[in-house]
């Protein structure tokens, strides 16, 4: 990758972000990555955006909460007591802020993808959907659901994200933590707008 129209290259980004984080969190990132262009190439997605947002899509990880709420907050960011009680949730948004101050990204497609990488939204773009997934499927996942949801992925994106989305939900849930609205209503959105995709059971 040589990030064609961003303003660091591609060894200067790798390099920040191996200080930014644990090294079992760097790889992690660039795995991630890997996959996301995987997942991109087999759906005709840009290829170069998606290994960028997968990249980057953890490079907030490292902050701790309360440094979290403050960056956010002064970034005009308004944070739900869904996000205050949840710290694993603030990564995500506050990763775009990051990507765009400390690594120039100035590609919203980019931004909007590591935005909300973790709780998912309402009518994603397929970048979105793509880093969301890569996220969830990346060689080091070992959960019992992965070779279905990996399935799932490969065969159709939107049934590959209502699959995500229905792990996500159920891990939330058992773990009896706050389910986030935005997740809500990523599934619903997929659950309503995109029928003939999914791989679910027709009962009358």
């Amino acid at each position: 990758m040589d990030f064609t129209g961003y303003k660091m290259n591609y060894d200067e980004m790798k390099n920040k972000l191996e200080q930014m984080l644990s090294i079992k969190r760097y790889l992690h990132s660039l795995r991630v990555a890997d996959e996301a262009v995987a997942i991109a190439k087999h759906y005709g997605i840009d290829e170069q955006k998606a290994y960028l947002a997968g990249l980057l899509h953890d490079c907030a990880k490292n902050i701790n909460t309360m440094q979290s709420i403050n960056i956010l907050e002064k970034n005009g960011v308004s944070l739900t007591e869904c996000e205050k009680m949840s710290s694993g949730l603030l990564h995500a948004p506050l990763g775009a802020i990051i990507a765009a101050k400390e690594f120039l990204v100035d590609d919203s497609e980019v931004l909007n993808a590591i935005s909300c990488h973790t709780t998912g939204k309402a009518n994603m773009s397929e970048l979105d959907k793509v880093i969301y997934l890569a996220d969830l499927i990346e060689p080091g996942r070992n959960y019992v659901e992965i070779d279905s949801l990996r399935e799932a992925v490969y065969d159709n994106l939107n049934n590959g994200m209502f699959a995500g989305l229905d792990y996500s939900i159920k891990y939330v849930l058992l773990k009896k933590s706050v389910l986030h609205p935005n997740t809500v209503e990523a599934w619903n959105y997929i659950r309503i707008n995109n029928e003939e995709d999914l791989n679910i059971e027709r009962r009358c």
